[in-house]
């Protein structure tokens, strides 16, 4: 920001809002018109006019569907401001209409990749970021119980984001999905000819995420012997283990366990990638894991 009172000069301007040479290598005050409110945009133009004034940037962000996957935001932003003099700061604000989605364990619903240009980005989130639900384990057949997947991943910022700064002040929420519960192990028991009898395990439920709520697995064959699927993880939590088995009577007994459950997904990847935090970061606003 260039003062807000006394002396002002031109190579103070220059500094904030790029060169602007004419074609014989000249820069005039009146290059600069319009480059920020209360400038002028035609006439008269005077060095103290400049007074407080900035090379910011507001920027809205603005799609064709309010729901997007796998979204690079910086990508974005520099679309619309392909040249790094167009603006030294950015402010960047993504209303509450807007859900960020991320499919599985793989993939974040947001992303702030590299193509920062050495600006400052202040970005200002009321949106939702939200990573899926992690699918439950099967039940065993005869042995174990399958794990649960993890939840799905919301934000990721990269350690070589590119900015001089950045400051992400969250207004909205940021979920990572919870992890897919263990699937219950099998069981069973001997008859008269020691031949087994088998029961499958319960299925493990699937975790919360932005198309599931989190479920309860489904009851084994025989509760006696197999055992249930566990029940899936909310947002940012980890899903249940399944249930154990056991094969007994008429011989030794046999364990068998169920799966572990999915841990739950990465709320917010880079929180200490060169960021500044405001706003609302714990609570409801943000469930997961945080690296």
């Amino acid at each position: 920001m260039l003062p807000t009172s006394g002396e002002i000069w031109l190579h103070q301007i220059i500094a904030e809002f790029g060169n602007k040479p004419d074609a014989n290598g000249i820069t005039w005050l009146d290059q600069y018109y319009g480059v920020d409110a209360g400038v002028p945009t035609s006439g008269a133009i005077e060095l103290s006019q400049f007074y407080g004034k900035a090379n910011v940037k507001h920027i809205t962000f603005s799609a064709s569907t309010t729901t997007l996957s796998h979204f690079n935001m910086s990508q974005w932003v520099a679309q619309r401001l392909p040249n790094a003099q167009d603006a030294r700061r950015v402010v960047l604000t993504i209303p509450s209409n807007y859900r960020f989605l991320s499919s599985n364990a793989t993939y974040y619903g947001l992303y702030f990749h590299g193509e920062c240009a050495g600006r400052e980005l202040t970005v200002i989130n009321y949106a939702q970021i939200l990573g899926a639900g992690g699918h439950g384990g099967g039940g065993g057949n005869r042995g174990n119980g399958l794990p649960g997947q993890a939840g799905g991943n919301a934000l990721y910022i990269n350690p070589n984001h590119g900015c001089s700064k950045l400051v992400f002040n969250n207004q909205g929420i940021i979920y990572a999905g919870g992890g897919g519960a263990g699937g219950g192990a099998a069981g069973g028991h001997r008859n008269n000819k020691s031949r087994i009898i088998w029961y499958n395990g319960g299925n493990g439920g699937i975790g919360q995420g932005h198309s599931s709520s989190a479920s309860p697995g489904s009851n084994s064959q025989h509760r006696s012997y197999a055992g249930h699927g566990g029940h899936g993880g909310a947002y940012g939590n980890n899903g249940a283990n399944g249930g154990n088995g056991q094969v007994r009577e008429n011989g030794p007994t046999l364990n068998y366990y169920g799966g572990a459950g999915g841990i739950a997904g990465i709320a917010i990847n880079g929180y200490h990638h060169r960021v500044s935090w405001i706003g609302a970061l714990g609570g409801n606003n943000i469930k997961g894991r945080i690296i």
